[in-house]
């Protein structure tokens, strides 16, 4: 049985890579552009992961992590390196 992973990414170049390359390796991906389609999406499939871009438009990563169930295991893809995002991320439970 495939693992399915939720993949959370706007642009569609990185998207593209992400979830071919995972589907290589045998995941089934469920990718969306949005955090308002992330959340409306999470509860139709039995995620076992999270790939979350924080820099989305309209609700944010770090939002979208706010309001994921903390049993799901979230992975924060990101261009950001500002000290105060990574530690966000991270105080809500992110890899």
């Amino acid at each position: 049985m495939e693992e399915t992973i939720l993949l959370v990414e706007d642009e569609v170049p990185i998207g593209t890579l992400v979830r071919d390359y995972l589907g290589r390796h045998g995941f089934r991906v469920v990718w969306v552009r949005s955090g308002e389609q992330a959340l409306a999406e999470l509860p139709r499939h039995s995620v076992r992961l999270v790939i979350l871009d924080l820099g989305l438009p309209g609700m944010d990563g770090i939002e979208v992590c706010r309001r994921i169930d903390r049993r799901v295991p979230v992975v924060m893809l990101t261009a950001r390196d500002e000290e105060a995002d990574l530690v966000a991320g991270l105080e809500l439970g992110a890899d």
